[in-house]
């Protein structure tokens, strides 16, 4: 316990109270504690401590089938729609700024157009998403790193069918829910 000076109203004018630091100047009662900031580690000490990583082997494919049910039912209720619009509604910007802003973990995807050959027709449920990456676990129990920038991706929800360009939406899934999105993007054909 660290001893402190009181005056006649019993406030200290140390800046340490029973080993506290104070986050102010303000002088503090016997009682009184000052309230830490609560600390988060920074995407490099995450990536120092392989948090970002996930392991390759020991998946397991079937049991990845809550998750994409649980992705298909926040996707019902994120587009609350029966029917794709067309482009001509009135309704189509908001169902377009929807569909590119939502959550892909979970997500049962196939590999449509990439610039590396391997990986076209890659089928399975996204685990992790990067800024530039897709961790997909495929029907295999494999784990597999597809790049974003360079392949168009393909979802089916119900009877509606999305393709996603991959360079569209190469940032970070918690930027790209709050980052405004252009009116207009044109495919490279």
């Amino acid at each position: 316990m660290t001893s402190y000076e009181s005056d006649a109203t019993g406030r200290t004018s140390k800046q340490t109270l029973n080993g506290h630091l104070c986050c102010s100047n303000t002088p503090l009662t016997r009682g009184e504690e000052c309230k830490r900031r609560k600390l988060f580690l920074s995407r490099k000490q995450r990536l120092e401590l392989n948090l970002l990583k996930l392991p390759t082997d020991g998946w397991n494919y079937s049991s990845l089938e809550p998750l994409r049910t649980m992705w298909i039912d926040y996707m019902r209720q994120n587009l609350n729609i029966n029917k794709v619009p067309k482009c001509t509604d009135q309704d189509w910007s908001a169902f377009s700024t929807i569909v590119s802003k939502a959550e892909l973990v979970g997500a049962e995807m196939t590999v449509v157009k990439s610039k590396v050959p391997n990986q076209i027709g890659m089928k399975g449920t996204v685990v992790l998403e990067t800024k530039m990456t897709f961790q997909i676990v495929t029907s295999q129990s494999k784990l597999k790193t597809v790049i974003k920038e360079t392949s168009v991706f393909q979802f089916q929800l119900d009877n509606m069918k999305f393709t996603v360009y991959g360079k569209h939406i190469a940032t970070r899934p918690s930027e790209r829910s709050v980052k405004k999105i252009k009116g207009q993007m044109v495919p490279d054909l």
